[in-house]
């Protein structure tokens, strides 16, 4: 079926043309522009309603009439928000039916980088991803890694990918491209510096990414950019004074180059705020951390923005802090959203928002919501490349927290929504982690989970898994965890003997619901904190 329109672009614009009869006037035309679709109607008849091809600048594009008598058309002119990528049609159903081009040799890698300034989508970066990453891989078979190509091809990839913390994947690839990048002192050495110590300081190795973030200053000298990086670094070290002198001299560069309101403002008045934060000065922290807050909602322009939901994560931390509760809450469940849509509901940063999310709702007291969000956050953290059992088991003891503290009813039917996370959790810290204390303190909130539960028997398993790593610890005196396993073990024994039955569902008598709080000890275990290990912060002993 023939189109109603014709296009061509420039590197700049896009240009569509709709035939129009002589009776229809402007008065008769209506036009809607989105960064990305357009809606077209001609005396009341939609003749065009499509997704483009790529994103443009509203604010930039136009539509005028044009022409007389046959010539009589309307022309709407979009700009592109990529400056000199081609589009391959001008709808996106046009653009997908060309993606086998992908593997073209003359195919434009620019088209499918990500643009930080534009509304991220987790659904067209997770296909961008797929489509440089068999281009890549083509490439790297056909014309080797250290070809132009290949090397631009891979960096477009990393730009994608980095947006959807595939971190070990992202870590894999730069153990190959990197050495390749180094050999060729060029400006590909520069992006594998730099795309390794992006990776490794998401990863929170930040010993290892600070040297990395040193030598792009040996060889750029300082800029905006790489001071904030140097400064977060610094701040994430627990060096405040280095933090707070390099977030200083960014927004010296940032004013010189960009202006008052310019550049990325809002990440050095985010990380000038977490030093105040850092240093116990909340109040003062607060107007920083909001100033950063609205710049990102002002670049957004009222469209999901990761960097947005950042900054409301922390104005929610401080309000938490300072006992706003119900105003920290609005911040966290804009957040939730925001991570959802921009970067995925199973990304990293949508399960600590969780994690945030069940802890105010909890210190609110509200119980069901809490549990939900927490349960939600436990799945999440569980997932994570760069997974931290700290972490988790802050989820789990505040999780249980919910169901068996100030309240007058214990439902342990309920305990069974978790096992299938703490079990997942327990096979990742067997493969992942030395069996030592670390490992013990899981396997006995694991096992106590199961307890609660009422599955006895799974619960013993892991109670004995427990023990002898936990007898095996030189440096701590694990005594006390030992003789918690023990009398859990005992519990467990009379209940399948028979000669003990607990019930799953029981009131606490109102004068005896303070009473509950000697239980916890059962479920929380020791503070992870209580063993120390300096050289490795996720071992607990040695």
């Amino acid at each position: 079926m023939a189109k109603p329109y014709e296009w061509s672009q420039t590197e700049s614009e896009v240009i569509a043309r709709f035939p129009l009869e002589a009776s229809i006037t402007k008065e008769k035309l209506k036009i809607k522009i989105d960064p990305t679709a357009m809606m077209v109607q001609v005396a009341g008849v939609t003749v065009f309603r499509e997704e483009l091809a790529s994103k443009v600048s509203v604010d930039d594009s136009f539509w005028s009439i044009e022409g007389s008598g046959a010539d009589r058309c309307l022309v709407v002119s979009l700009t592109k928000k990529k400056d000199k990528v081609q589009w391959r049609g001008l709808t996106k159903e046009e653009e997908e039916n060309s993606a086998g081009d992908v593997l073209a040799p003359e195919f434009d890698v620019m088209a499918l980088e990500h643009d930080d300034d534009d509304p991220e989508r987790v659904e067209e970066q997770e296909e961008n991803e797929r489509k440089l990453e068999a281009r890549y891989k083509k490439l790297v078979e056909e014309k080797g890694l250290d070809d132009e190509s290949t090397l631009q091809t891979f960096f477009a990839l990393f730009d994608n990918c980095i947006q959807l913390y595939r971190l070990n994947k992202l870590y894999d690839y730069l153990t190959v491209v990197e050495p390749v990048c180094r050999k060729r002192n060029d400006k590909y050495k520069l992006k594998a510096v730099q795309a390794k110590a992006f990776v490794l300081w998401k990863q929170s190795k930040f010993r290892e990414a600070l040297p990395l973030f040193h030598e792009m200053e040996d060889i750029l000298g300082k800029g905006a950019a790489l001071c904030e990086n140097i400064a977060h670094t610094y701040n994430s070290l627990g060096d405040y004074d280095k933090a707070e002198d390099y977030f200083r001299q960014a927004l010296r560069f940032i004013e010189q180059e960009h202006g008052l309101n310019q550049g990325n403002r809002g990440g050095v008045l985010l990380g000038l705020g977490l030093v105040r934060d850092r240093l116990g000065k909340h109040r003062e922290a607060l107007p920083v951390i909001k100033q950063a807050y609205e710049f990102y909602k002002e670049r957004a322009n009222g469209a999901p923005a990761s960097l947005q939901a950042k900054a409301g994560i922390s104005c929610a931390k401080l309000h938490a802090k300072l006992g706003e509760l119900p105003e920290a809450e609005k911040y966290i469940r804009e957040s939730v959203h925001m991570y959802e849509v921009t970067c995925g509901e199973t990304s990293p940063l949508t399960a600590s928002a969780y994690h945030e999310l069940g802890k105010c709702l909890w210190a609110q007291r509200k119980r069901d919501d809490a549990q939900k969000a927490l349960a939600r956050a436990y799945e999440l953290e569980a997932m994570k490349d760069a997974w931290d059992l700290v972490t988790l088991l802050e989820i789990h003891n505040t999780l249980m927290d919910t169901h068996l503290k100030e309240t007058a009813n214990i439902d342990r039917s309920r305990f069974a929504d978790c096992f299938r996370t703490s079990d997942f959790i327990a096979e990742r810290v067997r493969r992942s982690l030395p069996q030592d204390g670390n490992a013990a303190v899981y396997y006995k909130a694991a096992g106590e989970l199961r307890a609660w539960g009422g599955q006895y028997q799974e619960a013993k398993d892991y109670f004995n898994e427990a023990i002898p790593l936990f007898e095996n610890e030189k440096g701590t005196d694990c005594s006390g965890l030992i003789q918690a396993c023990k009398e859990m073990l005992g519990f467990c024994d009379r209940n399948l003997a028979g000669t003990q039955n607990s019930p799953m569902n029981f009131e606490i008598p109102k004068e005896k619901v303070e009473e509950v709080a000697p239980t916890e000890e059962e479920y929380t275990g020791p503070q992870i904190e209580e063993v120390e290990d300096d050289d490795e912060p996720m071992e607990v002993g040695g």
